[in-house]
């Protein structure tokens, strides 16, 4: 007897079913969910801090091993500066609590681990200070997936269909992303 493969009958799909894609990188400039997980692999020393001294902050936070209040840290911050060892991070006020050493302390080891050298990390509460922080680029990323989901709606045939015969409404507050495989989740919120 042949080996069963997943799923019903024999490994044949499901009426209905569509196939897994395969997973890849995203392509550079690419944004969404799939971005992200195309950042986070790409994420390496090199990628995230260049032997010129810049560094992609948004990539580096999604490589960093951190979990929690320490993860929620570098989400939080906008990069301000990295001169020498010494790496300069606006936080807002709204995040002020974040701050602590316990924090920044599990910030700078993740960071020295993942960079292979040692730094200072400095906390500015100015909120002007630095630019966008990587939960901002993220929760930008989402809504924008929403509104092009709720385009998606609005421009179905079959929506439009159930406006025009039933006098149908679609709950703009209900409509999102489809589900990424790559987040576990809808979009990644």
């Amino acid at each position: 007897m042949p080996p069963r493969g997943r799923g019903r009958a024999g490994g044949r799909r499901a009426r209905g079913a569509r196939p897994r894609r395969p997973r890849t990188e995203a392509p550079a400039g690419e944004t969404g969910a799939a971005a992200g997980a195309g950042a986070r692999a790409a994420a390496t020393p090199q990628a995230a801090g260049g032997g010129d001294g810049a560094l992609d902050w948004e990539r580096t936070v999604a490589a960093l091993p951190l979990k929690g209040l320490a993860a929620e840290l570098a989400s939080n911050t906008a990069l301000v500066g990295l001169d020498g060892n010494r790496l300069r991070l606006a936080l807002g006020a709204e995040h002020a609590h974040l701050g602590t050493d316990r924090y920044r302390e599990r910030l700078e080891a993740a960071l020295g681990e993942h960079l292979g050298r040692t730094l200072r990390v400095e906390l500015v509460t100015e909120a002007a200070a630095g630019g966008e922080t990587p939960a901002q680029a993220e929760a930008r990323r989402s809504e924008s997936r929403r509104e092009e989901a709720r385009a998606a709606i609005d421009g179905d045939p079959v929506v439009q269909a159930f406006r025009e015969r039933f006098d149908a409404r679609v709950q703009a507050d209900s409509v999102e992303p489809a589900r990424d495989d790559a987040h576990g989740g809808r979009g990644n919120e």
